[in-house]
This record gives structure tokens, sequence and C-alpha cells, in this order.
């Protein structure tokens, strides 16, 4: 995620993922699809590239962050999602 996502990305997926259970599973079962309905499609020279592919950072054993922690933690993660920091979108997952 060299360059993040962009800021209408970023509102539509926290959009989702703080209200949408459907949405929820799918991006938990394959967040490449889930981030392509919110408007994201990985370049094909960044896919599977660490750092620049969003969908490696969105796998993580505990799952999701709940609806809840995602609404109050949202203006947070909106800056991580549209930073180049690679590491934000592990601000989505729960931990123990």
């Amino acid at each position: 995620m060299a360059n993040g996502f962009s800021p209408d990305v970023a509102d539509k997926l926290l959009d989702k993922l703080s209200s949408d259970d459907d949405f929820r599973e799918l991006f938990q079962k394959n967040p490449r699809a889930a981030l392509r309905q919110v408007g994201h499609e990985t370049p094909d020279n960044t896919r599977d590239v660490k750092g620049s592919d969003p969908v490696l950072c969105c796998y993580n054993l505990n799952g999701l962050a709940s609806k809840e922690q995602i609404r109050a933690g949202r203006e947070k993660l909106r800056g991580f999602l549209t930073s180049a920091l690679p590491q934000a979108s592990f601000d989505l997952c729960a931990t123990r």
C-alpha cells in the first residue's frame, strides 16, 4: 500500500466494516473482492508485493475488530488507510 487508499475508498471501506455484516464476512474471506466492491483494484504490478498490496495486510487469525471498535477509531483508521504506511490495515484487526 505504498500510496494508501483514496479518501473515498477509505470512507466506503470504513462505512461497510462498521455496519455491514455481509461485507465484513466477505472482507474476511476474500479481501480483494471486498476492496473491489468499495472501489479499490490493486494494480497487477503490486499484487502480492509486501508493503504494496493491501490484501497482504488484511489477514489476521483473530478476525476483524468489532464494528464498534472501527466506528470509535474511524478518524485514526482513515488516516492510516490514506497514508503511505504499509501496516495500516492491521488496525482493522481484532486483538486477543
